[in-house]
């Protein structure tokens, strides 16, 4: 019964038995051809000249390894003007000519390699029992043919990394259909321009503004419409932000600075210092340690010892002996820029709740997390370290843990790139602070405001004039950004009337990095273009 199951007569052989050797189920069979058609002159014959042995491996059964021990019938040609005196009959369902493996688990070994890699598929086909290795693997599927693919109406376009800074290649996709049509070698307005050429039909093309993208579809298809990105064009005004703050890191100090100042002064109102917790004039002027290891470096110059002789008679870095020598006095670290903790806005409920006698941690967290804290447990759990000493509130810490933001110029762009809805109080205030100390702060960040809101909200009838403002604002990357958008302006003025983007295209390109990275180096350019467009089904 189970060898009428998996080798029906519709295959042309008959199971005589199967042995078990092992691991391996040896099924012996013959085939049941009465006559076949010469595959040279195509004449019919049923005069058996002799047997021959073939041993395919094929799918496993049961948990065990399957060979086929398989009796293959062979044919005189009874045309005397064919050169063929004899042929062998065929099995174009089970076997191939010539093949070592059965169709069905060539198959099988097929899938496995376009979705893994060479040598994960191996080891994964060896548990599975059809044992096989790498190289047969990449074998299958630079083997596999490729399916015919439709000229797409609506096209996407991107760029992929072969090796990230130095060559790129160039993606193309069925945005209809989402299915990745083909892979360039490189990216150049030639390579795109001629498959366009050869691929007549486009009639909308969704891009970035890549000069090599912009004038390959133009040469290639000059009547598609072309589509600039909109996260595309969100980046563009990004970094637009970034170039212009680079250039006034002063403001972001000085805004940081105002908005520490007036937390301080907020917090310290609300908290009046221990007088016994503050220390004593004696304690404070007590030198540290770094202190004293800089009078002995300094005695020890004096005498004449070098710096190689100071460093290894106290055992310090030689670089910080240098620094020691040529200063006149002990150089104080100065109060650098630290992150603020979510929780140091809270600090004075926290004092509050903790003297009221809610002194649990979790308690305290639950609070926060009440009043619309959405901060970490363990940040409000460092804040109460600092605060508590020796069981009971440090008012000179309360007092100064306000610390000065870090305003860096990529968290200064997210402050002026974001909506109020995405900003919390702290971050507002921030950003408000930067737009008073500033004008030209203020006038991009109402510029960029207006700018993402024609991107959201797709407000074509606004680009002209927004195109206006940042051309006339006095902001020189503003008005280079705003000539660019001009030469590329029927594309952007595409992008905010129609709904095509490069969503999907990214997200192609990103399975692309999967399946490179998953083969291990083993990913010429050939074999990746396989795996990328090839349709997983061997014949």
């Amino acid at each position: 019964m189970l060898a009428e199951v998996l080798w029906p007569e519709a295959m042309d052989l008959r199971v005589d038995r199967i042995n078990v050797v092992e691991e391996t189920l040896v099924v012996i069979a013959h085939g049941t051809q009465e006559m076949a058609h010469c595959p040279a002159c195509q004449e019919r014959s049923s005069r058996i000249h002799s047997q021959y042995r073939r041993c395919p491996a094929d799918l496993p059964c049961v948990g065990y390894r399957v060979q086929l021990n398989l009796s293959v019938p062979r044919f005189f040609c009874d045309n005397t003007a064919c050169s063929r005196c004899t042929f062998a009959a065929k099995f174009p369902i089970l076997l191939q000519p010539y093949a070592r493996r059965t169709t069905r688990l060539r198959h099988q070994q097929g899938q496995v390699g376009f979705a893994v890699s060479a040598e994960t598929g191996s080891s994964l086909l060896g548990i599975l029992g059809m044992l096989t290795s790498p190289d047969t693997l990449i074998r299958l599927v630079r083997q596999t043919p490729e399916t015919s693919v439709e000229t797409p109406r609506v096209l996407g376009i991107d760029d992929w990394a072969k090796r990230k800074g130095q060559s790129y290649g160039t993606i193309l996709v069925d945005l209809e259909k989402h299915v990745v049509v083909d892979l360039l070698v490189e990216r150049s307005a030639e390579s795109v321009s001629r498959w366009l050429q050869e691929h007549p039909g486009v009639e909308i093309v969704s891009r970035d503004r890549g000069t090599e993208y912009i004038e390959g579809v133009t040469a290639g298809a000059g009547h598609a419409l072309q589509i600039a990105d909109r996260f595309h064009l969100f980046q563009n005004i990004t970094d637009v932000v970034r170039k212009m703050l680079k250039k006034r890191t002063k403001k972001l100090r000085e805004a940081a600075h105002q908005v520490a100042q007036e937390l301080q002064a907020e917090a310290n109102s609300q908290i009046e210092p221990d007088s016994e917790a503050v220390s004593s004039p004696k304690e404070s002027e007590q030198p540290t340690l770094n202190e004293i290891r800089f009078a002995e470096v300094k005695a020890l110059q004096a005498k004449g010892w070098s710096r190689r002789a100071v460093a290894g008679h106290l055992n310090m870095d030689r670089r910080t002996v240098g620094n020691y020598f040529s200063a006149k006095s002990y150089p104080k670290r100065q109060p650098g820029w630290q992150s603020t903790s979510k929780a140091t806005p809270y600090i004075p409920y926290l004092v509050q709740r903790w003297e009221d006698g809610c002194q649990t941690v979790t308690e305290l967290y639950d609070d926060l997390v009440a009043q619309g804290f959405s901060g970490h447990y363990m940040s409000v759990y460092r804040t109460m370290q600092k605060l508590l000493k020796d069981g009971k509130i440090n008012q000179v810490a309360a007092a100064v843990s306000i610390s000065i933001p870090n305003l860096s110029v990529t968290a200064a762009t997210w402050l002026l790139i974001h909506t109020d809805d995405r900003l919390d109080d702290d971050q507002r205030r921030l950003r408000d602070k930067l737009c008073e100390i500033s004008q030209d702060i203020k006038l991009a960040h109402s510029l960029v405001q207006s700018f993402c809101r024609l991107l959201r909200e797709r407000q074509s009838d606004q680009l002209d004039s927004w195109l206006e403002k940042a051309e006339q604002c006095g902001i020189d990357v503003f008005r280079g950004f705003a000539s660019g958008l001009r030469k590329d302006y029927a594309a952007v003025k595409a992008a905010l009337t129609y709904e095509w983007s490069q969503g999907q295209v990214e997200g192609q390109v990103n399975r692309l990095k999967l399946i490179k990275r998953e083969m291990y180096g083993r990913a010429n350019f050939d074999l990746l273009r396989k795996k990328v467009i090839g349709a997983p089904m061997l014949c």
